[in-house]
């Protein structure tokens, strides 16, 4: 499911080493992670260009792949927009998928209440080989992403809202 040959860098901010793009991470070097399926309980690696290779029609939706560093910087700039604060991304575009911060469905995001962490936002997402589960609160500077290297509806079942804290506990 790749747009390009290889994952594209983005471009470093701050000094950092980011790195983001279109494609597996694998495809950035051996030493980046291979997507894994399940079949009796045994994780078994995929190749970047066997059946779960998407179309590139749809790669924006399942094929971006970046550090777990970048998603947090993403997650964070998530959490400004909904604080009011300047985002890199429109403000407006920002709230926009987040359901405009009312309960419901956002672009990508579901919108609702989560116990003591109160209106948050949630996605799940994968293609089948890797499977990221995310949750934005609203109103506590809370953001919590779970990010694994293998495709498995278990764990797409899992919902978002388990990853925050009943209550928040320390600063």
């Amino acid at each position: 499911m790749r747009a390009c040959p290889t994952s594209m860098e983005a471009q470093p901010t701050n000094g950092s080493n980011s790195q983001s793009g279109f494609g597996w991470p694998l495809l950035g070097g051996m030493d980046q992670p291979a997507g894994h399926t399940y079949s009796d309980g045994v994780a078994i690696p995929q190749e970047p260009d066997d059946e779960f290779d998407l179309p590139a029609i749809i790669a924006p939706a399942g094929d971006l792949s970046c550090s777990m560093l970048d998603y947090r910087k993403f997650l964070q700039e998530n959490l400004k927009a909904l604080h009011g604060g300047d985002t890199k991304l429109r403000r407006n575009l920002m709230m926009h998928m987040h359901n405009d911060g009312e309960p419901g469905v956002g672009m990508g995001w579901g919108v609702q209440p989560a116990g003591d962490a109160g209106l948050s936002s949630a996605h799940v997402g994968g293609a089948g080989t890797f499977t990221c589960i995310a949750a934005v609160s609203h109103s506590q500077d809370l953001t919590v992403a779970l990010a694994v290297n293998a495709g498995s509806l278990e764990f797409e079942k899992l919902s978002p809202r388990l990853l925050l804290p009943k209550s928040r506990v320390g600063p």
